[in-house]
Parts: structure tokens; C-alpha cells; sequence
């Protein structure tokens, strides 16, 4: 039988047995009357301190007892009545039986935890002790991860810093948690830096704000057609705004001291429903192990904690069952369960004011079921969570000792009860501002944070500009920033100062792409202007060097911005949105109804811009003496305008074929045309395609869902995609040898040549990624070593993704409907490739923590990058390429693995030379011969490098895993040896770097798994 019900039957049946007992008694009328009154009477109360009894708030109290008739217990107010009935219900009696209530409901939820917290213990020591172990353990430990970070955060926030006589701040540096003695670590140098960016933010903001409120009667304040408010400038000693800044300065302390209070409830919840993060003596950025082994600390001690509670209960006297009463959240919850009626409230309310009277306080103490019920629940979203008794389901957790504390502090501490009530979110602008940037992805803070701006809308509501986002300071200061442009730049002498100073450098914010991106998929701008890295893949192939094609792509897009800043001044009344990733900028200019005068001035402003960014650009790369001399730099970056922003990417993409002298900006209207011969071509060849048996015989047809078109599949579109741009006969001749000697698959060149013009057009139809936040998969904190991982085949599905959305097109429909049907597919493949990125990080996370090895993982585009602490064996390399060798498609990842030691700027690189490696080996053992290997068993192999510690020198090994059930004969690991060697020395031959230095790579050897 259920707890709840469990409880609810001993509560009614001991009750209604005692009544029994008692009907017959007599006495004389006068004392059977006082004791009857004593014994029966509840007092009412007025107030109430449990949530679930504040629907019996009331002015006019009255006292009242209760009878039971026909198993009905009600109410009755008129106690003149109480001497003749003998219905009237023992209220001495009820008490007790309540309390016992109380003690059977919290020993239930002590036991239901106590398996709780065992099995959280047993998953973190052992993640294959249970099938849900492994989940359980990631969500823990990223939920702890992400709840430190907010928490400290919160801390940081909510209470006023130590006086200076430096600029403005707003947070201190030297957290404390409110309840409890944990020590809690500094702020770290990137905490610093975020929190010194919303204090300047925040200034700013509030600063606006004042001017806002103080415009019409203040002469000193002048407001421009952005609504951006200044102080006017002063001719003479005394300035305007040195006259007003102490009044804005008190101004502003006054509403931070208004702030603080509200974030410091936000701490306070946040604790309460997430206790377990005032235990721990962490960052958030530790290695998963640290993480663990805190955790592991405090679930041992709160196991003995739970065992100790359970005998102090069993041991309480009827006398002291009262002091259960202190655990409020306790309470609170069973009078939730159980409806509640007054009754019930009125006498937990009796002995939670006997509690206060009596100055008796319980130590409760967050070590026990706080971190399970309150604590990891909380942590892991309720992942694997028990709830069988309501308190778990509540949040609220359970640690009762017999010791008397005088100290409330220790009743939040067991989750007994709240730390504070929270109060309702104000609709202050700047704790708005101050809150935004604590919403993490905690459920807490998710919907704590539902804010409202009364406030800026008094500033804006003027503004002649539509912009969806006006509203928002932060915004709006970021994107005054931009306008403005004021960043400070290093002067660029060389390949390594651009890497310094470029190599991660961020013109947009997450905020500004994300507008963009809201902007863009709702057509909200007038016109569209989108700037694209086109020669980005081959550079990233010729120069071996992702670091510097960054770094190069970064320059461009600040010198394109610097120049964008008189244009931006030009057109007060034009408002823009803002977006940048590792290949494009691109802009929208609102309102949406631009003029057309306006609109034409604007496009020949870009025109003029586009042409000197890109000549200065050519001219500080050529320069640095970091490419080759056949390059060009001027027109690797093309532009397109349209009037959506799939208009204006598709523009930048075809404007590639044009090769125009006067290298202007390429409009959607003049590529229009050009797409629908693209689609009517791609129609075409795709006819052919379906028609052609000896693909269909050698499996490289896919059915197009939904349809009854065929298209080419993942793996000869890859293949296709290494012809070169330009290919010519030789070329195709050539390739028609190698599908068959790969496939036995038999072409003509006239065949390959379509085929090649079909994946190129299709190709030059994939949209461009949109991403809010750009992450760097990169090996900065790789001193120990790690790796990086390449997602093989993107672009291949990509492609195909195209050849699905145009195989749905309606036989009339436009290019425009085109682009836009091809948006809506890049979505669904995005969602595809995330799920990918995904399942690498839980794989690598899962490898590493069961060997105890701290690491740090991430993954942006089609990378991952894998950072350990500690280095990494033979062993550790062999088993990591052995998981993924055992997965559904093997050959999803390119893995290349670089040792400890190696110079930071070199490791990427180094890891980029390996995945060179693993790419032609792939490609050349590809064969029906008895030396060659199989496609289909090549698909089943996992492939990684082990590079040396010294770019450019050193040897290099290759590992290979396959299926237990796979097998390689001799002959063909002969042959692989063989083919590694020459790939090596083709790459010593071949790499850029070459030619500045001989390269001496050696192939070691090819470990076979």
C-alpha cells in the first residue's frame, strides 16, 4: 500500500478507536465541562505560517471542535454545544495522532531517500553498478557544474562591494555563503571579466535610464534619433556631467541596495532548492573528478546522517514529538497531501507557536536528504529521482537530530524549511539586467527570471525604429557598442600577432547573434547583408593551419565592421542587428519599410565600404607574409544583399562563379535567374541519375523520403567532393580509375562530369549555418595532452539534405521559394548534427571519468576538441578508438591524438596534420583487390593518429579498430603500413610549412585493435 494512504488510514483509525473509549465517561457538569472544553476546543488562528493553510487567513477567528457523524469530521463553532455532544472528536487526542502522523510521514520519506542517496553513491564510485548510473552521474555533475556557476554568481552579486575610490562597482570579489562555513574559492579571471562586462552594462543602462526619467526637465540632456541620451558638452571648467554624476551615482547605490535584496532572495532559493551547492568548495570548472569526489564526500556523511535521524525519531518521547513540527517543509508538504483541512492547520500552527514560545529549536542540518531530495533532484532535473512519498516529489529533504540549536540557520539547512519567502519579481529595469545573465538553464533560475521592462519602455516608447529588442538594455548597449566600434587593437605585424590578437577574437555577442537570428527567421529587416569566408574550406586544406584561417577570417570581419561605422552614423533613423560566426558577418537593416531612396543610398554606402575593406584587408595579409604569394585575399570574402537573409547568403554564395572587376556587392536579383537554371540543371542530371542502373546496382541511390526521386548517396557524394572545383578531363578520367578500382563501379567522364556539376550546384544551394554562440574547439588547456575529433561526412549530408528539400518544390516555384524551402531542411539536418556532437561528449565523458582522468570537452562546427589533465596512455588511445569502433557508424569521427608538452599554438595544428593522415589513408585503401579493404569494411573501421610532440617532427602512429567480428588479413595490413608511409612522406612534401622548413614526420607504425 501506498506511504500517503498508509499514513492517512493509522491517522483516521487510531482517532476514530479513541473515541470509543471515551464516549461513556461521566463526571460532575461543571469540572467535565471545563475538562471537556480543555480536551475538545481547537484554537483558530488568524494567520497561518504554512503555505497550504494561508486559504484560512481570516479578520473574525473562532474557536471551534469537531464531531464525527457518519464518518464525517466537521466543524462546529457554537461550543455551548460541546457539553451535550457526543459526537464532539477528542482534540488531545487528534493532536497526538497527528504528531505520530508527522513521525510515520517523515520516517517514510527518510527511508525512501536513504535508497536514494545509496544509489547516487553507488553510481558515482561505479557508473556501470546500474543502467541509468552513467546519465545519472552526467546530469549530476554538469547540474552541479551550471549550479555553481549561477550561485557564485548570486553570492558576487548580492552583496555591496569593499569602498574604493576607483571606478563604479557593483560586486565584491570575496563570496561567502550566507548559511553554513563552507569556504567558497575566489573569483576566477573569466568570472571577473563577465561580471566587470554587466557592471559596465549595468552602469551604462542605469545611467540611460536616469537621463530617460530626467530628459524634459533637465537642459543638460540631449537625446539623439536612436534614443541614446548624452550630456551636453560645456565649454567652460564646469561640465554638465561632472555636475550631475554624484546624484547619478546615489541614484544608482540607492537602486543597488534595492537590487541586492531581491538577488540575495534569488541566493536564498536558489539554496533552498539546491542545498547541496552550499557544500561544496568549488568553481564549476574543476575536472569532473574533484567534482565527483566532493560529491561522494558529502553523500557518505549524509548516509550516516539518515541513519543517525531515523533512530533520534524512533527514540522521541510522546512529549517531544511536538519539535517535529520545526521541519516546515516537512509539514508543509503533508498538509498538502492531505488537502489540508483548518483543523490540521490549526494544530500545526499550535505547535509551531509552542516552538517559538518554548525558544526550542531542532538542529536540522543539510547533510541528509536535502542533497537527495532537494539537492540532486533538483541537480539532475528529477533524472532518476524516487517519489514515491511526497516529500522527495516536493524538493524538500529530511535531517532531524535530537540536539537543540538556537539557530534558524540550521532549519534551512535541512531543507525543513525555506530559507526566505521570495518575493514577487519587481518590473525594475536593472534587475532585469542584473538577473539575465544568471539564467544559465536551471529550471530555478529558468523561472525565477520572468521579467517585465516598464521601465525602458518609458525610455523607447518615442523611437521612430522597429526594432523587436529596443527595449532591452543590454541589448541596446551592446549595440551601441558595436555602432561605435571602440576596440582596442594591437598592431598586427606578424602571422603570430594576428593569431594573438584574432585568434579568438568575437565581434558579436550570444545576445546580438540571437536577435539576428530571431530577426532573420521572421523577415523583420528591410534588407539583408551577408559577408562569407568563401575560399575558408580550401584554405583550411592548403594552409594545414585552422588557427590561422581563424585568425585571417576574424581580421577581415573587424576591418569590414571599422569601416561599417560612418555608414551606421549616416542613417540615424536605419537601425541594424548583428551577426557573426567563424565564416560570415552579416547584417539587417530595419525599420522593414525603408524607403526606397533611403534603401538605394544605403546599398551604394556598402558597395564603397565592401571594395576598401577588402583592398586594406589584401593589403595587411599580404603583409604578414602568411600565404602564399598565388593568393589573393581581395576576393576570398564575397558579399550578397537580398530581402531576406536566405536571399542574401545565397547572393554571397553564387557571387563566387561571377568574378566581376569592379568586386561589388552581388544582389539577389541578379542571381535569380541563375538559381532557377541551377534548380532546372539539378532536375536534370537528377532524371539521369535515376535512369542510370549501375548506380542503382551498386547501392549508391537513396530514395528521396516522400517522394519517388532518387538522389546520390552520403558516400559517392563525399567521394565527388574531393574532384577539384575546376576538375577537366584528366581529372574526371582519373576519378572514373578510382571508383573503379574502389567499387567496380564503371562510369564514362561524360557521366562523372554531371554527376560532379549536380553535387556542385547542390552544394552551392546549402544555406548558412546560424549559431548564437560561437564555442572554440580548441587545445589551449591541452598541457597533458588530448585529442580532437573531426565529424567525418557533413558535407556530404548537407548536400543531400538540398537534393530532399528541391525534390518537394512545386514544379512552379520561385528561387525565392526555393532558398526558403532549403532553410527549413538546414534546420532539421542542424538538429542531426547536434545529436552527433552530443553523443561524442557523453561517450569521451563516460571513457574518461571511469579511468579517473579529468578532462575538458568541446565541440564547435564539425570539431571536438578533448583537453585531459593527466596524460594519456597506450592503453587509454587504444580504448577510446575501440568504443568508437563498437558504435553504429564507425567512422563518424576522425580521431588524432597529440601527447603531452607540445607548444599551445602548435597544437591544433598538429592535430590538423593528423587528421590529413587519416583522411588519404581512408581514401586509399580503398579497393576490391586482396590488398585493398572493402569501402563497406572501411565503414567499419575507426581510424586515429597518435602524433609526436613536435610539430612538424617526430613519429607518427596509426591506430585501427574494427569489430571483434572484422578481421584484416595480413596482406592487407601490409598494404595499409605501406600506404601510411607514403602518405607521411607525401605530407612532409606537400604541407605549406614545408616550403619554410623541411618537415620530418616518420611513420612508427600501425597498431591494429
Amino acid at each position: 500500500m501506498p506511504v500517503k494512504k498508509t499514513i492517512v488510514l493509522i491517522f483516521l483509525t487510531i482517532t476514530i478507536n479513541a473515541l470509543a473509549l471515551g464516549a461513556g465517561q461521566t463526571r460532575s457538569k461543571t469540572r467535565e465541562l471545563q475538562k471537556k472544553r480543555a480536551e475538545h476546543i481547537i484554537e483558530a488562528n488568524d494567520e497561518y505560517e504554512f503555505k497550504a493553510c494561508e486559504k484560512f487567513n481570516k479578520d473574525d477567528e473562532k474557536d471551534y471542535y469537531l464531531t464525527c457523524t457518519k464518518g464525517e469530521i466537521t466543524q462546529e463553532s457554537s461550543l455551548n454545544k460541546l457539553s451535550n455532544d457526543t459526537s464532539a472528536i477528542s482534540a488531545k487526542l487528534l493532536k497526538k495522532n497527528f504528531l505520530l502522523a508527522i513521525k510515520e510521514y517523515g520516517l517514510a520519506a527518510l527511508n525512501e531517500q536513504h535508497k536514494q542517496n545509496e544509489k547516487v553513491i553507488r553510481c558515482l564510485k561505479d557508473a556501470k553498478s546500474d543502467t541509468n548510473c552513467a546519465a545519472l552521474n552526467e546530469k549530476l555533475i554538469n547540474g552541479t557544474k551550471d549550479g555553481l556557476i549561477q550561485i557564485r554568481k548570486l553570492m558576487a552579486l548580492s552583496s555591496s562591494p569593499i569602498h574604493s575610490y576607483g571606478p563604479a562597482k557593483i560586486y565584491t570579489n570575496s563570496l561567502s555563503h550566507k548559511i553554513g562555513k563552507t569556504r567558497v574559492p575566489g573569483l576566477s579571471k573569466e568570472e571577473v571579466e563577465e561580471l566587470d562586462y554587466y557592471q559596465n552594462t549595468f552602469i551604462k543602462a542605469h545611467e540611460q535610464n536616469w537621463m530617460a526619467k530626467n530628459f524634459e526637465k533637465n537642459k543638460c540632456i540631449e537625446k539623439d534619433t536612436q534614443n541614446n541620451y548624452t550630456f551636453k558638452k560645456s565649454g567652460g571648467p564646469y561640465s554638465c556631467e561632472g555636475y550631475f554624476a554624484n546624484t547619478i551615482k546615489s541614484d544608482r547605490e540607492k537602486e543597488l541596495k534595492n537590487i541586492r535584496s531581491e538577488i540575495n532572495n534569488e541566493y536564498m532559493k536558489m539554496a533552498t532548492q539546491m542545498p547541496l551547492l552550499t557544500s561544496l568548495s568549488l568553481r564549476g570548472d574543476e575536472p569532473d573528478n574533484i567534482i565527483k569526489k566532493q560529491l561522494l564526500d558529502t553523500l557518505n556523511k549524509t548516509k550516516k546522517d539518515i541513519e543517525q535521524t531515523q533512530k533520534n525519531i524512533h527514540s522521541y518521547t510522546d512529549a517531544e514529538l511536538y519539535q517535529l513540527v520545526a521541519g516546515t517543509q516537512m509539514v508543509e508538504s503533508f498538509l498538502k497531501e492531505h488537502g489540508p483541512p483548518e483543523y490540521l492547520c490549526d494544530m500545526a500552527q499550535e505547535f509551531k507557536d509552542k516552538l517559538f514560545y518554548d525558544e526550542l529549536k531542532t538542529d536540522l542540518t543539510l547533510a541528509a536528504g536535502a542533497l537527495v531530495g532537494g539537492g540532486v533532484c533538483a541537480l539532475t532535473a528529477g533524472f532518476g529521482c524516487v517519489a514515491g512519498v511526497a516529500l522527495i516529489g516536493e524538493g524538500a529533504s529530511i535531517y532531524l537530530s535530537n540536539k537543540r540549536l538556537a539557530d534558524d540557520t540550521q532549519l534551512y539547512n535541512a531543507g525543513l524549511k525555506s530559507a526566505s519567502e521570495i518575493k514577487a519579481r519587481t518590473d525594475d529595469f536593472t534587475l532585469t539586467l542584473l538577473m539575465a545573465p544568471l539564467a544559465v538553464g536551471g529550471e530555478f533560475l529558468g523561472k525565477a527570471v520572468t521579467t517585465t521592462r516598464k521601465a525602458t519602455r518609458e525610455i523607447v516608447k518615442d523611437t521612430p525604429i522597429t526594432s523587436p529588442h529596443i527595449e532591452d538594455p543590454l541589448y541596446r548597449h551592446q549595440m551601441t557598442l558595436i555602432r561605435e566600434n571602440n576596440f582596442k587593437r594591437v598592431n598586427v605585424k606578424s602571422g603570430n600577432d594576428l593569431k594573438f590578437q584574432y585568434g579568438k577574437f568575437e565581434l558579436t555577442t550570444e545576445t546580438l547573434n540571437a536577435n539576428w537570428i530571431d530577426n532573420a527567421l521572421n523577415n523583420k529587416g528591410g534588407l539583408y547583408f551577408d559577408v562569407e569566408n568563401s575560399a575558408l574550406k580550401r584554405l583550411n586544406d592548403s594552409l594545414a593551419d585552422k588557427d590561422l584561417v581563424t585568425s585571417l577570417t576574424n581580421l577581415h570581419k573587424d576591418i569590414l565592421h571599422n569601416e561599417m561605422k560612418g555608414v551606421l552614423a549616416k542613417y540615424p533613423k536605419v537601425d541594424i542587428e548583428i551577426y557573426s560566426d567563424f565564416k560570415s558577418l552579416r547584417y539587417s537593416f530595419l525599420p522593414k519599410d525603408i524607403d526606397e531612396r533611403t534603401k538605394k543610398a544605403l546599398i551604394e554606402d556598402l558597395n564603397r565600404v565592401y571594395k576598401n575593406a577588402n583592398q586594406k584587408y589584401a593589403d595587411m595579409v599580404k603583409s604578414l607574409n602568411v600565404i602564399p604569394l598565388t593568393e589573393n585575399p581581395a576576393i576570398w570574402f564575397q558579399a550578397g544583399l537580398g530581402k531576406t537573409a536566405d536571399e542574401a547568403g545565397a547572393a554571397s554564395k553564387e557571387a563566387r562563379k561571377l568574378h566581376r572587376d569592379n568586386k561589388s556587392i552581388t544582389t539577389f536579383s541578379e542571381i535569380e535567374g541563375n538559381i532557377k537554371q541551377k534548380l532546372q540543371g539539378i532536375e536534370s542530371i537528377q532524371s539521369q541519375i535515376q535512369a542510370n542502373t549501375r548506380l542503382r546496382e551498386k547501392g549508391f541511390l537513396e530514395n528521396i523520403p516522400g517522394t519517388k526521386k532518387y538522389t546520390l548517396s552520403s558516400e559517392l557524394i563525399d567521394e565527388i567532393r574531393r574532384l577539384p572545383t575546376t576538375a577537366g578531363a584528366d581529372d574526371y578520367q582519373q576519378f572514373g580509375k578510382d571508383l573503379t578500382k574502389r567499387y567496380d563501379l564503371k562510369l564514362t567522364a561524360t557521366e562523372i562530369e554531371n554527376l560532379h556539376n549536380y553535387v556542385k550546384e547542390l552544394n552551392e544551394l546549402t544555406p548558412g549555418l546560424w549559431i548564437k554562440k560561437r564555442e572554440f574547439a580548441n587545445l589551449d588547456g591541452a598541457q597533458a595532452g588530448g585529442l580532437t575529433a573531426d565529424v567525418t561526412g557533413m558535407g556530404a549530408e548537407n548536400i543531400k539534405q538540398v537534393a530532399y528539400d528541391l525534390a518537394k518544390l512545386d514544379a512552379n516555384a520561385s528561387a525565392a521559394d526555393a532558398v526558403r524551402k532549403i532553410r527549413q531542411g538546414e534546420q532539421e539536418i542542424t538538429a542531426t548534427f547536434n545529436s552527433i556532437k552530443k553523443d561524442f561528449d557523453l561517450t569521451m565523458r563516460d571513457v574518461l571519468q571511469r579511468k579517473g582522468i579529468p578532462h575538458d570537452i568541446v565541440c564547435s562546427g564539425d570539431d571536438c576538441a578533448v583537453s585531459v589533465k593527466e596524460g594519456l596512455s597506450l592503453l587509454d588511445q587504444e580504448e577510446i578508438t575501440r568504443v568508437f569502433a563498437a558504435k553504429k557508424n564507425p567512422s563518424q569521427f576522425r580521431l588524432s591524438f597529440i601527447p603531452p608538452s607540445v607548444v599551445k599554438d602548435d597544437r591544433i595544428q598538429l592535430a590538423t596534420h593528423g587528421e590529413l593522415i587519416e583522411k588519404g589513408l581512408r581514401k586509399k585503401i580503398k579497393g576490391l583487390s586482396s590488398s585493398s579493404v572493402d569501402p563497406n569494411i572501411v565503414k567499419q573501421l575507426t581510424m586515429a593518429t597518435v602524433m609526436p610532440a613536435k610539430l612538424g617532427d617526430g613519429p607518427v602512429q596509426v591506430i585501427i579498430a574494427a569489430d571483434k567480428n572484422l578481421k584484416l588479413t595480413k596482406e592487407q595490413k601490409e598494404n595499409i603500413e605501406k600506404i601510411c608511409r607514403e602518405i607521411v612522406r607525401d605530407l612532409n612534401k606537400n604541407l605549406p610549412e614545408a616550403k619554410a622548413r623541411p618537415l620530418n614526420y616518420n611513420m612508427e607504425g600501425v597498431r591494429f585493435l
